[in-house]
């Protein structure tokens, strides 16, 4: 029986794809079709709640693929093995830009599962992803109107999975960057002369700004734990946060700043 492993959200026609491993031509073609089964089951629940179907954009698409065929590449759940969204000290903001993707409003579900079937695996995972509200809230976006999907397996039997959402209605932001909250309690980010914001456990958050900020410069800000004491940190435009530790005593640690 095929064992889901690990999934995380924090988000036209079907670019042409490669296959999870090269040469396999069945393999190839359980590619398209867990795409596929992907992106028709993603309609079929916006439709099922009064949703509008998200049209496949190329940008999107290309950008979902890569994904998927990287972590399958190196089968690597994320840099640390336990968040898909950072790779390569990259983000799904990130990604989505690299590819040239106009909008600003960027959303992503990856997974990762052990079996053979990857048409029967995207199914499972879809399933999953309706029942974890993050994912959830991903797929039944209001402000998203375009979708990307992708589909790998590794050498080593392990499909990944990613979705990509977004819209082009909203404008690219000047400053950006991505916090992820390793710890098992919310935290909350204020960012000064910003809003704030809440960072659910477990879960990625990309920060915008419309502000000019001159290079080598950031924007001040402090991160809460639940009971304990504030952090204060610089936040660095295209830069990639990870913050660990626990409620009472939190650690932030720039773990990359992407290459342009």
């Amino acid at each position: 029986m095929s064992r889901l492993v690990i999934c995380s959200v924090a988000l036209a026609a079907l670019a042409p794809l490669a296959a999870g491993r090269a040469g396999d031509e069945k393999k190839g073609g359980d590619v398209e079709e867990a795409r596929a089964v992907l992106l028709r089951l993603t309609n079929k629940l916006r439709e099922e709640n009064a949703r509008k179907p998200l049209k496949v954009n190329a940008t999107l698409a290309r950008a979902a693929q890569k994904h998927a065929e990287n972590m399958a590449r190196q089968d690597k759940y994320g840099d640390d093995g336990t968040n898909g969204h950072i790779l390569d000290g990259r983000s799904y903001a990130d990604r989505a830009e690299r590819e040239g993707y106009p909008g600003g409003y960027v959303q992503e579900n990856v997974g990762r599962a052990n079996g053979k079937d990857g048409p029967a695996l995207a199914e499972v995972m879809i399933g999953f992803w309706q029942k974890s509200p993050g994912h959830r809230a991903a797929m039944l976006s209001a402000r998203a109107d375009e979708i990307g999907v992708g589909a790998a397996s590794s050498a080593s039997g392990k499909w990944y999975f990613c979705e990509v959402v977004g819209s082009r209605q909203t404008k690219p932001s000047k400053f950006r960057c991505t916090l992820a909250n390793f710890t098992k309690a919310s935290v909350r980010l204020q960012v000064a002369g910003g809003a704030t914001s809440l960072i659910g456990a477990g879960s990625v958050h990309t920060y915008n700004s419309k502000r000019d900020v001159p290079p080598g410069k950031g924007l001040l800000a402090q991160l809460t734990p639940a009971k304990g004491k504030a952090v204060r940190i610089t936040l660095e435009n295209r830069a990639v946060y990870r913050i660990t530790g626990d409620e009472t005593d939190l650690r932030v640690e720039k773990a990359s700043t992407p290459p342009q």
